[in-house]
């Protein structure tokens, strides 16, 4: 949840609705490779739908959910894959412990 470092300080983020969280998907997913293969609402609707699966169930939680995967985590995963034939000790690491800083909103 690296994202929450962004989003932890603004409230209207926090209060976000599933609008809200369909409306900042479509802006936010564009900017991700040429834009066409995220930048519609069929796929942000999917997206959600397989992110409510998780015990989460804020919209803005989702959102921060799905944007880490996006900013750090897929791309960790292309950068381990391209690494793994130079290399086969590679590794990645994904830790699930929750922050005691800003009531657990910094990580889950």
């Amino acid at each position: 949840d690296e994202i929450k470092l962004w989003t932890a300080p603004y409230q209207e983020w926090q209060d976000m609705d599933n609008q809200g969280l369909k409306l900042m998907l479509l802006r936010r997913l564009t900017k991700f490779g040429n834009g066409e293969l995220v930048a519609n609402e069929n796929f942000c609707l999917k997206l959600i739908e397989a992110y409510k699966d998780d015990s989460r169930s804020r919209p803005i939680d989702i959102y921060d959910q799905i944007d880490t995967d996006f900013t750090f985590r897929i791309p960790a995963i292309r950068v381990c894959e391209t690494h793994y034939p130079h290399n086969s000790s590679t590794y990645s690491y994904l830790f699930s412990w929750c922050s005691p800083a800003l009531n657990r909103e910094n990580g889950y």
